[in-house]
């Protein structure tokens, strides 16, 4: 149903501007595990608007699950330099860094994360795990 509503209202769109239903689309694909569909649909948010940048975290996590750790990588390093106060892009780089064996560069991607949003907890739990593996 989701995906008939979000085609409806790209058709509906006569300035091609809208970016929501391409990017519902994309999550849909992507929770229902049709990553190249879901990619192709982030992708065309970002034709769109190269600056919306949950829809390079959203193809990014797609990468990162499917192991295509460089391209996941700079995924998120263009999200972050797009927009450099999204802790996700920070915590998903820190994801990459400590996957490849970058420890330290992960843990600096971490505490950027968790300096940007307490909330994260995620980013913290990691933090304290690589501290731990230090010692």
């Amino acid at each position: 149903m989701a995906i008939t509503i979000c085609d409806d209202l790209i058709k509906k769109d006569s300035a091609t501007e809208s970016l929501d239903p391409y990017f519902i689309k994309g999550v849909y694909f992507s929770n229902t595990k049709q990553y190249r569909q879901a990619i192709e649909q982030f992708d065309d948010c970002i034709r769109k608007d190269w600056k919306f940048a949950d829809a390079y975290l959203e193809k990014g996590i797609i990468l990162f699950e499917q192991k295509n750790l460089d391209e996941a990588l700079q995924t998120f390093k263009i999200a972050s330099t797009i927009s450099p106060k999204n802790a996700d892009a920070f915590y998903w780089q820190g994801r990459c860094y400590e996957v490849i064996g970058k420890k330290e560069e992960a843990m600096d991607n971490y505490i950027r994360a968790y300096a940007l949003d307490r909330s994260l907890t995620e980013a913290k739990e990691h933090i304290d795990k690589l501290q731990k593996e230090k010692r």
